[in-house]
């Protein structure tokens, strides 16, 4: 599984952003006072939307991810100048394997209710 994080905005209006995303695509929808969480369980993908203009994808490609922040960019209170973004895959196994450089004795999947240990 793929997870991608990006640096979008120097801030996201969080009321903008649900709306937009309930307009534009089947997902279910969560959102605390910090956070978006979107969510396709049937793909196995989410979306993690920061009012610090952080998004964080697990599951999802990078072109699919384009769609996300074209959406999202109406959304923004202030633009960047230079959009950031890293990368890193896992796959689950008794030793989950990351990478680049990290290996973690388990993770669950992103729909269990097991904790992850993370270790470097």
């Amino acid at each position: 599984m793929e997870c991608l994080s990006y640096c979008i905005a120097d801030k996201i209006d969080l009321q903008k952003a649900e709306s937009k995303l309930k307009k534009n695509f089947s997902l279910k929808i969560e959102r605390s006072r910090e956070v978006i969480h979107a969510s396709d369980h049937e793909l196995q993908k989410e979306v993690f939307i920061f009012k610090n203009g952080s998004l964080v994808t697990w599951g999802y490609k990078r072109y699919e991810t384009k769609r996300l922040i074209q959406t999202l960019h109406t959304s923004e209170s202030y633009s960047i100048k230079e959009m950031s973004h890293d990368e890193f895959s896992c796959k689950y196994a008794n030793i989950t394997e990351m990478y680049p450089d990290v290996h973690i004795p388990f993770i669950p999947p992103p729909h269990s209710t097991d904790s992850a240990t993370l270790g470097f």
